[in-house]
């Protein structure tokens, strides 16, 4: 009836963009992860760029989004070596 239809598209997500680059980044950092472990680090710092651009567009915040940005940077940081005084930034809506 015509509750059951208000109340049911009340419970639907409004901004599923915003779901669907959190989902994209999750996807990315489990990859770069991978990457980096298996010592792949062209293949990671290109996955770290996708996600650069991914997280210029608007994201769903989520409590661990900060810590997988955070741990990427480490392992970018890592990876540069010898660049550790240069800053590798993510840009983020969810700050």
């Amino acid at each position: 009836s015509g509750k059951e239809r208000e109340f049911s598209e009340q419970k639907v997500n409004k901004n599923p963009p915003k779901i669907v680059n959190r989902w994209i980044v999750d996807y990315y950092f489990s990859v770069a992860v991978e990457f980096f472990k298996n010592h792949q680090y062209a293949d990671f710092c290109g996955v770290r760029t996708i996600l650069d651009n991914v997280l210029e567009r608007p994201t769903e915040s989520v409590d661990d989004m900060l810590l997988k940005l955070r741990v990427l940077q480490f392992l970018s940081r890592i990876n540069e070596g010898d660049k550790l005084s240069e800053l590798f930034v993510f840009i983020t809506l969810i700050e």
